[in-house]
């Protein structure tokens, strides 16, 4: 047991960390399939913006709860930006001639 998952907002945002996690740990083994057909670099690049957005969103909340730093969530922002920006990539990689 995690110390201090006792406490309502801390269970919260943990259960929030690791349904992003499993979330788009699922969404990268389909794009894992999807970048071996097509090769394509937009799509490489989209599954390095969901491996970095999962360390810094799921891992800081992860390591501010277990070991109680202070300031590790504070790098959430950036992993959830680069978890947005992994989806715009898998879009446009979609909106593109010849990608279907």
């Amino acid at each position: 047991m995690v110390p201090g998952l006792d406490n309502p907002e801390h269970y919260k945002s943990w259960q929030t960390a690791s349904n992003f996690h499993l979330l788009h740990a699922v969404a990268l083994l389909g794009l894992a399939a999807v970048y071996k057909n097509s090769g394509s670099r937009l799509l490489l690049l989209a599954a390095l913006a969901f491996v970095s957005g999962i360390v810094l969103f799921s891992g800081s909340i992860y390591l501010s709860l277990m070991l109680s730093i202070e300031g590790a969530s504070q790098f959430a922002p950036v992993g959830g930006l680069l978890l947005m920006v992994g989806w715009l990539m898998i879009i446009v990689h979609s909106l593109l001639p010849g990608s279907r």
